[in-house]
Parts: structure tokens; sequence; C-alpha cells
């Protein structure tokens, strides 16, 4: 909670720098913070704290705020120089569309290459007043020293899964049912695939958080791979998986139907490939 309220002060006081580097271990909570500083950034009631209830609030809970942008790399293991330039650099030229600010939140920015590095740092160097970027990591020391020291650097204690769970049990609940639908995916018929769809659209207000929690079951099984434990998948089927959640985050902030963008992400992770 010192990072939030250390965030909140910065708002109030009017003292925002354009960029900020959340530093911490997975399940630290920076994604979250992340979100709810933006959110914050940009409602309308300009109290500090989100009122939840304004336009911009419902937008930013919604995953479709036309200026608060994530970005999405070609490739999930790493953010190229083209990410860079085309979803930051460019993006950033553009004024805001209904808001004072706009956001660029990068998630798992340790990803990105030293050309994709010196790409964003031209924006940081220069940026236009209303911009600002949140870039997020596990590992701080990756950046070049020119990016460290354009972003203010918050460090996030590590907090245990159970405690943020206990702390909201509908994300709990949409964890295990989120665990319960990738168990059964590969052999469920097509009819339950569409049923598995439609109840997931039943959290479509918190259709992001979802979507994460799908990443997180990937990543994990990743890492079970990596300590030659038993897991679900081949790396290169976690790999389309994954390309296959972030593709659905995709249709869904652009206003797609989310009903279809789910069946679709759920055809291509039933899909089945041999291991390698």
């Amino acid at each position: 909670m010192k990072n939030r309220e250390h965030l909140l002060r910065i708002i109030q006081h009017h003292k925002l720098s354009h960029a900020y580097l959340f530093h911490g271990e997975a399940g630290a909570g920076k994604l979250e913070t992340a979100r709810w500083f933006a959110k914050a950034l940009q409602c309308g009631a300009q109290g500090g704290e989100p009122c939840g209830t304004c336009r911009s609030c419902l937008q930013a809970d919604g995953g479709n705020h036309p200026d608060i942008l994530f970005l999405r790399p070609e490739k999930p293991a790493t953010i190229g120089v083209d990410d860079i330039r085309d979803q930051i650099n460019n993006e950033m030229g553009i004024k805001p569309y209904s808001s004072a600010y706009k956001i660029f939140i990068i998630d798992g920015a340790e990803r990105m290459t030293v050309q994709a590095q010196n790409a964003l740092l031209k924006t940081l160097e220069e940026p236009p007043s209303y911009g600002i970027l949140i870039l997020l990591t596990e590992n701080a020391d990756i950046f070049l020293p020119t990016i460290r020291s354009r972003c203010v650097i918050l460090n996030f204690d590590p907090a245990p899964e159970e405690e943020r769970m206990r702390r909201n049990p509908e994300w709990q609940e949409m964890k295990e049912h989120c665990g319960g639908v990738l168990e059964r995916i590969g052999s469920m018929s097509l009819e339950q695939v569409y049923d598995a769809g439609k109840e997931i659209s039943q959290y479509k207000d918190q259709i992001d958080r979802y979507l994460d929690f799908m990443l997180q079951w990937y990543r994990d099984d990743l890492l079970r791979k990596e300590r030659g434990e038993a897991s679900h998948c081949s790396y290169r089927k976690i790999s389309k998986n994954i390309t296959a959640i972030e593709e659905a985050r995709t249709r869904i902030r652009s206003n797609g139907n989310i009903d279809l963008a789910l069946e679709m992400m759920l055809f291509a992770i039933k899909e089945k490939e041999s291991s390698w």
C-alpha cells in the first residue's frame, strides 16, 4: 500500500513525472497498481482516488479506455524495436482522445531488447506534456542506465498469493474457474467449448483480470517444464496459447465482440499439438 499512498500524493500535489518503473516479483501487485494509477489520473472527479463511477473510470474498468494503452508485443517472449516504435513512439505523438493524459503501460518490460530500449529512450528524452509511461518489471537491472535515470522507480515487496486472493474473493473464484476451464479444455466437446466461452463472458467486467489468470496458468506451466516436472503442453503450444490469449485481449480492447473473441481463443487453445 505504501506505493499507492506515494502515487496518491503525487497526484494530489501535481508532481507527475513522465516515466515510472515498477519493480518487484510476480504477484507483488505491480499491474494492479499501474491500472489503479492510470485510472486515478484519468478520473473525471480529479480527487486523487478514482471515483469509480465517471465515464473514464468505467472505461478503465472495462479495459477499453482510449487513453490507457497496454503494449502487446508481436512475440510473447520479447519486446522488439518495432513494438516500441509502432505502439509507443508513434502513438505518443497523437494527443489524448478524451483525457488529460495518454498513459502507456508495458508489462514484462524486461523483455525489451537493447534496440527496443534505445527506441524508447527517444520518447523518454522528449515526451509530450500529456505522455506518461509505466514500465513493469521483475528485473530493473536489465535496463540501460539512461532508461532508469529518466524513471521514478518504485520497488514492490512480494505479496503472498494467498493474501492477494483473501483480499479479493472474486479473484479467487475467477482463478479457480480459469484453472478448471484450462484443465478440461483438451477433452471438451465443441458444445462444451462454446459453453465455456459463455461462462467466461460472465466475467466481462473484469475480463482483463481473467485473461491475466489464464496467462499466469501457462507461465506456471512453462516453469514446470523448465524444472523437469509434468506439464500440460509443449513449449511451442504454450507459446501459441499465450499468443491466443493476448490476441483475444486485443480484440476485446478494440471493442470487438467479446463472445466471439473468447470462442476463437478457446478453440485455438483446444487445438492439439505434439510435444517436443
